[in-house]
C-alpha cells in the first residue's frame, strides 16, 4: 500500500488509487538504531528478524524527517504555548479570559518541561480550571518545581 498507493477492499478484484500521508513520531533516533541493529546482525551473522521489518518501514517511511527539539531547547514557545492553551481552556468552558503574573512567566520559563508540550496544556488546563475564579495566574498557583535554566555540559537542565 505505501509502495503501490493503491488499497484493495476486502472482496473486491480491483484496486483503488489513495492519496496519504503518514506521520509518525518518535523520541529515538531512528536512523541510529537501524544502524545498529544492521551492525548487530552483520557482527553475529544473524538473519533478518523483526529489526529488518522496522528498516524496511522506515525506508518507506522516511520521505521527510522533522526533527523538533525538546521544549527545555526552545524557551522562547513556552509562555506563547502557555497563553494559548489558557485561552482555548478559557474559550472552550466559557470562562473569562485569564493572564499570567510576572513570577508565573518567570516559573514557566524556569521549569525544564521533561513532558514537552503536553504537559504545558495538561498543566494549564489544570490551573484554569481549578482557579476558575481567579483572572490573574500566579507562579504560586502553577506549583511548579523550582529549576535554574542553568544547563550541565550534556544540554540538560541541571538542578
Amino acid at each position: 500500500m505505501l509502495e503501490r498507493r493503491r488499497v484493495r477492499r476486502l472482496g473486491s478484484t480491483h484496486d483503488k488509487p489513495i492519496d496519504v500521508w503518514i506521520l509518525t513520531a518518535t523520541r529515538q533516533d531512528l536512523k541510529e538504531e537501524i544502524d545498529y541493529h544492521r551492525r548487530y546482525r552483520e557482527a553475529f551473522n544473524v538473519r533478518e528478524n523483526e529489526n529488518w521489518v522496522m528498516e524496511n518501514l522506515y525506508q518507506q517511511l522516511g520521505q521527510l524527517d522533522l526533527l523538533i527539539p525538546p521544549l527545555r531547547q526552545r524557551a522562547d514557545d513556552i509562555p506563547l504555548l502557555a497563553e494559548h492553551y489558557l485561552a482555548l481552556v478559557c474559550d472552550k468552558t466559557h470562562l473569562p479570559r485569564k493572564s499570567f503574573a510576572a513570577d508565573a512567566r518567570r516559573a514557566l520559563l524556569a521549569y525544564p518541561w521533561p513532558g514537552n508540550v503536553r504537559e504545558v496544556k495538561h498543566l494549564i488546563e489544570h490551573v484554569a480550571l481549578r482557579f476558575a475564579e481567579n483572572d490573574i495566574i500566579t507562579a504560586a498557583m502553577l506549583e511548579l518545581p523550582r529549576f535554574g535554566r542553568q544547563t550541565s555540559r550534556r544540554g540538560r537542565p541541571s538542578g
